[in-house]
């Protein structure tokens, strides 16, 4: 099992109203898991994805979030709160294997114990 450990912030700016984010992925390690971090309340959300690029491109697309809001916690919390008021942390790259990458976001999840995620375990609901 190949993983690779990083603490990573994603750095936002606000230019006039778009948003703009600034990250690296190495194509071996474009998995992981982040966590969103409600400035406001102090809540957050730990998620994973084979593709964190792709991911985070749908987070920062307002039509996403709207489809999304009503069976997801976290795209409400984006809406309602806005972007400016989360900080978001990659809390670590890994190969984009999804059963490695669920794995190691139910560790953040049982870690962090975050308030947005409405379950406690994904990996059963997700495979």
């Amino acid at each position: 099992m190949l993983i690779h450990y990083l603490k990573e912030k994603i750095f936002l700016k606000t230019i006039t109203q778009n948003l703009v984010f600034i990250y690296t992925l190495s194509p071996s390690f474009a998995g992981g898991s982040g966590v969103w971090i409600n400035q406001v309340n102090g809540k957050s959300y730990v998620g994973s994805s084979v593709n964190l690029g792709y991911r985070l491109k749908q987070y920062y697309s307002v039509s996403y979030l709207n489809r999304n809001k009503s069976v997801s916690s976290i795209s409400r919390a984006l809406v309602k709160y806005g972007h400016s008021n989360f900080k978001l942390e990659i809390l670590e790259y890994c190969e984009p294997n999804r059963l490695i990458i669920l794995e190691r976001e139910q560790y953040y999840i049982d870690l962090l114990k975050p308030e947005y995620n409405k379950k406690n375990s994904w990996i059963t609901s997700r495979l």
